[in-house]
């Protein structure tokens, strides 16, 4: 699954016009606006990440700012306002559209009928249940990419810690099962090499996006708080083109470096562990 070249799409997570508008310029190819509420909270509870607030006025206030980046929405997971709520969103000018806590093939292929090719169509795997239907998934007519959600998905399995369903081969499981449908694949999320104090750092991550073979990465909240203080967007640029140059670098190592990469990422998750530090670099 190691990729011989750096081709990542990066995804900023925001609702502001003069943000997402510096993503684009600092080469960010998406920008997404998250609209899932319903049990989000409920299942996160005390977990200390990122809740949204977004509102279908902020789809259509970014799809006046956004150019060349792609406009991506998350909705709420499946239920009786879902048709309404994802017409809206399309009439927004949604380019992406990702459902959330999918769960089976039915799932997915409701979604799809409900976005009437008029939008590429995401999915997104984040509890046990949707791993274990991911082979008939992938198999449903329209769906263009998958990607795995490290936090929901470490709660769904009982794990404490951010990093451990990687650790535990469930995302290599994935990655092989969407690779081998021919489907874009992505997981989790990054920092800029240049973020400090990560309780795992951030150039072993993008290493393993590239053995993995991803395509699809969420720029993480320690990326989003960095830039928002940069009024000139420099530090955007600067960051994008340090992960990028990163990607690069993991794309011309061996598949033994990659995989002492790994191991190296298991020891700075047991520190991490062993600090008992309850903070998550959410995605």
């Amino acid at each position: 699954m190691v990729s011989g070249n750096s081709l990542l799409e990066l995804c900023l997570v925001t609702a502001d016009v003069d943000l997402a508008a510096k993503a684009e310029n600092a080469g960010v190819e998406r920008v997404l606006v998250d609209l899932e509420t319903i049990g989000k909270a409920e299942r996160q509870a005390g977990q200390n990440l990122f809740h949204s607030t977004h509102t279908l006025d902020d789809v259509c206030r970014l799809r006046n700012v956004l150019c060349n980046a792609k406009l991506m929405v998350r909705t709420n997971p499946l239920y009786e306002g879902s048709s309404t709520e994802v017409h809206d969103v399309l009439d927004a000018g949604a380019d992406i559209v990702m459902l959330p806590m999918a769960r089976s093939a039915d799932d997915a292929l409701r979604f799809v009928d409900l976005i009437q090719a008029r939008a590429t169509v995401s999915i997104l795997i984040e509890n046990s249940v949707a791993l274990e239907a991911l082979p008939t998934i992938v198999r449903v007519p329209d769906v263009s990419e998958i990607h795995v959600g490290l936090n929901d998905l470490r709660l769904s399995m009982g794990f404490s810690l951010l990093f451990e369903p990687l650790l535990a081969g469930y995302v290599d499981q994935a990655a092989q099962v969407v690779h081998d449908a021919g489907l874009r694949f992505g997981f989790g999320g990054v920092a800029s090499p240049r973020t400090v104090n990560l309780p795992v750092r951030a150039e072993r991550i993008i290493g393993e996006q590239v053995r993995l073979g991803s395509r699809l990465a969420w720029l993480g909240r320690s990326f989003r708080e960095s830039v928002a203080r940069d009024v000139t967007g420099r530090s955007m640029r600067q960051d994008v083109e340090a992960i990028r140059a990163c990607a690069r670098e993991w794309s011309r190592r061996g598949p033994e470096e990659l995989e002492a990469n790994r191991e190296a990422i298991a020891r700075e998750v047991e520190a991490w562990r062993q600090s008992r530090s309850p903070t998550m670099v959410a995605t």
